[in-house]
């Protein structure tokens, strides 16, 4: 496990155990902590742990500058998972991937793959027999009118015109639930690794809640998914649009939200991590050397800390424990 991350990783874990037991809720985890704390990599070190339990590990990360693209984002994910099937590769040990591709033609129709390929564009790699039989109308500007137009709080004063938006966006929800659907399954969960939510989009958080919110949970169209949420938790105030959905999250009857914050390692774990990079024993942690390589591993990221222990190493093993390599 991750040194001073135990009970983190632990909590994430047994959120990933209650959401394969547990098909009647949906499942949110939200890690909350500031930059370089160790968000991702907490998440990414339960990755091997899930994918040898059957998880299908789907991971997308949201960016500032690509906020005027919406749904972008989490379809992106989509589109590597479709990619796998597809070379097949990269997916659970027993996956069934002729069963998943038949499943998912059957709960889209051709109809809603022809719609959806226009964010997940290897679904006509995919089903190119339904590519080829399917007269394209105009589905695909309908897509980029919801995406574009349809936002929770719009308001233009324009009635039909945001009918229709929502009608548009409501179906474009739906077809992802019975793409999530057609995916998932006891054996074989879907866990969606969302990095950066500070920064998500109105349109992606909307179909987020639909995903959790509306999912079906019925014997026959079980969804089985956790979604695990990092975020800037010192960026996101009560005014920030995250905070809402949050809070919809957490009011909602039929999802399980597990929080989880991420605070500075303590100093007795960074010796043990310092000591264990340097491969010296704990005792030499309280030198000089030790506190200045736990300075950086306590201020710093964890890429940044790894790039300071490899220097006191060099520096070492030049000059042994020096003091003034810092």
């Amino acid at each position: 496990g991750i040194v001073g991350r135990t009970e983190a990783v632990g909590t994430l874990l047994e959120a990933s155990a209650r959401a394969q037991m547990d098909t009647e809720s949906s499942h949110i985890c939200l890690i909350g902590g500031t930059a370089g704390v160790g968000k991702s990599y907490l998440v990414e070190s339960v990755k091997d742990a899930l994918t040898s339990n059957g998880w299908i590990y789907l991971s997308c990360k949201f960016d500032l500058l690509m906020r005027n693209q919406p749904l972008v984002t989490i379809a992106s994910a989509m589109e590597i998972f479709v990619q796998q099937l597809i070379n097949v590769r990269g997916l659970p040990d027993g996956f069934d991937v002729d069963a998943v591709i038949a499943s998912i033609e059957q709960s889209l129709s051709a109809s809603g793959i022809v719609v959806l390929s226009d964010l997940v564009p290897s679904l006509r790699v995919l089903y190119r027999s339904v590519f080829a039989h399917v007269i394209m109308d105009d589905s695909e500007d309908d897509l980029n009118y919801v995406v574009a137009e349809a936002t929770p709080d719009e308001d233009d004063g324009d009635d039909m015109g945001i009918s229709s938006a929502n009608t548009l966006r409501n179906r474009l929800h739906y077809l992802f639930g019975r793409l999530v659907e057609a995916i998932s399954s006891v054996e074989h969960p879907i866990f969606l690794f969302l990095d950066d939510m500070q920064w998500a989009d109105a349109s992606s958080l909307e179909l987020l809640l639909s995903l959790l919110v509306s999912g079906d949970h019925d014997d026959d169209n079980t969804q089985c998914l956790l979604v695990a949420g990092a975020f800037r938790s010192n960026e996101v105030d009560e005014a920030h649009m995250l905070s809402r959905y949050i809070q919809k999250f957490e009011e909602a009857m039929s999802v399980n939200v597990t929080s989880i914050q991420l605070d500075v390692i303590t100093k007795s774990a960074t010796h043990i991590l310092t000591s264990e990079a340097l491969l010296l024993p704990l005792r030499l942690m309280l030198s000089t050397l030790s506190h200045s390589v736990t300075h950086s591993l306590r201020s710093h990221s964890y890429d940044s800390w790894l790039m300071k222990i490899f220097f006191a190493i060099a520096c070492q093993r030049s000059d042994g424990y020096g003091t003034s390599m810092m």
